[in-house]
């Protein structure tokens, strides 16, 4: 079984995977410093007020294999028993943070006859890859 290049982790376990990608995409937003500006007529300058470190929510989209469509299917369920949950997410075996699980919706499920660096589909197998779409948010 292939490392996959993106994947959630329990925090309990990190970094092994609890639900790893073939493919993920969407920009991924961290905590970051959030600002207000203010602007007051007739005075030079502005003022910037630090807000404190907040993350907005973001979404990814995820591509998995599996080696059946019963096998999607269950994992989909356990995807949408994540909600509410505090997961770490991790790209390149790199930790980007604690992330909140949102929202996972199911995009399609389609056969696959070979998945090149797949993590349950030997080259040359049959089976199927599941699309999600994760509604995320990181704990700042």
């Amino acid at each position: 079984m292939a490392l996959p290049s993106t994947w959630l982790s329990e925090i309990a376990t990190d970094p092994t995977v609890w639900f790893g990608f073939i493919r993920a995409s969407g920009s991924i937003e961290g905590a970051q410093q959030q600002i207000q500006m203010e602007d007051r007529p007739g005075i030079d300058g502005f003022l910037v007020w630090l807000m404190g470190l907040k993350a907005e929510p973001f979404q990814m989209q995820t591509e998995t294999d599996f080696t059946s469509k019963s096998n999607a299917l269950a994992a989909y369920v356990v995807a949408c028993a994540a909600v509410g949950t505090k997961k770490i997410l991790r790209r390149y075996s790199g930790g980007l943070g604690q992330v909140v699980v949102l929202h996972c919706s199911l995009i399609s499920i389609q056969p696959s006859s070979g998945t090149v660096n797949g993590l349950a589909i030997a080259a040359g197998g049959n089976g199927v890859v599941m699309t999600l779409n994760w509604t995320l948010r990181g704990v700042s």
